[in-house]
Formats: structure tokens, sequence, C-alpha cells
């Protein structure tokens, strides 16, 4: 069993997940707060200071990103690649309203034809640039019962499930169903397939 630590905006930057992989060693790995692409620049000051490899020694980071453009997403993917990530994971879990009136986070669960344009489309660019994307999803907007769906859609390529529905934020359970299917199945250079791997690990 592997242990994902999983990002909370404000709270887990840098300096306090150094203070956690020193006190509390073990994690298999963190996932950083996420980052949302900028029109003129690849990152802020304080998004920069967060992923910069010389401040996450010791330990293994994966970024983050927040947004529903392709295009967005793979820039910069490719900015980040440019300081050693190989891994790039997608926010399609954030329940927070002003994220998921824009179509963003779980609010990008909405609209499944979009998301398969939008995976379709990065993941064939990240086979290029051998990157590897792993996805924090709910398992459907309003209900466990969307999920069939959704992982059909998506070709089964939405790991790290959390638990409850878009709609209604963490409440509820994440379904035993869902949770053999989905939970923390890395996407290896793009290789999306509709395979039922084991459980490999929790959030």
């Amino acid at each position: 069993m592997k242990y994902y630590f999983a990002p909370l905006e404000g709270i887990t930057g840098y300096i306090y997940r150094n203070a956690h992989a020193s006190c509390f060693p073990g994690m298999d790995r963190y996932y950083s707060p996420f980052l949302v692409p900028h029109q003129n620049r690849d990152f802020d000051t304080r998004e920069k200071n967060d992923i910069l490899p010389e401040h996450n020694q010791g330990y293994t980071l994966i970024p983050q990103i927040l947004t529903n453009r392709s295009e967005d997403f793979l820039r910069l993917s490719a900015a980040l690649a440019r300081y050693g990530y190989r891994e790039i994971n997608l926010n399609l879990g954030c329940p927070s309203g002003t994220v998921v009136t824009r179509g963003k986070g779980s609010g990008f669960l909405t609209n499944p034809d979009a998301l398969d344009r939008f995976l379709s489309e990065v993941c064939s660019d990240f086979e290029h640039l051998h990157l590897k994307l792993s996805v924090k999803t709910r398992i459907g907007w309003e209900s466990a019962e969307e999920w069939p769906r959704a992982s059909g859609d998506a070709g089964s390529r939405l790991p790290g499930a959390r638990r409850g529905s878009g709609r209604n934020g963490t409440a509820g359970k994440l379904p035993r169903t869902a949770a053999g299917r989905i939970l923390c199945i890395n996407l290896r250079r793009a290789k999306c397939t509709n395979s039922q791997p084991p459980l490999q690990g929790v959030v």
C-alpha cells in the first residue's frame, strides 16, 4: 500500500511539506496545491518557490494543474518538465463554487465530451514528451452512478478518486466498486487503457 499526501490550498506549501516529511517520513509522494496557468508567464513568485526542486528535497513531489484548456495544461506541463518533473496531476476534484462555475475542477465532470477531448489531446502530447499523467477526480457530478459513463468516455483515465460527488463535495463515501477500479492508477506515459488494476494506494 502506498500513501499519497493530498494538497490543501494555502496550507501544504513547500515549507509545510518539508516539515511534514522531516517529522513523519515515509510518505510515498506529495501533491502540490494546484497551479493555475497564467496569460503571460508560467508561474508567479509563490508558485515558482513552491515547485523549485531545491525547495522539495528528500521526497517526491507531483505538481498539480487546474484548468479545462488542454493547450494551457500542456504549456504549463512543459514548463514543469524543464524543472525535471516527469509526472503531472490534473485536478478534477476541486468542488469550490468559484472553480466549478468556470467548468474547472469537479465542474469539468459536467462536460464529459469536452473532458474526453482534453484527455485525448493531453495524452497524445504527453506520449511524445515522455511525461506521465495522473488525475485527482470525483466519481461524478451528481452521484457515483455517473462513474461508468465518465470512465468509459475518458477511457478509464481518471485515477486518484476523491470521495463524494462534485456537487456534494467531500460528503459521502467512495463506493467499493469504484475504488477498486480507479483509485491511484497512474497513466504510464499516457498508455491509457480500460484495464482495472488493483488498488495501489490511498490519498
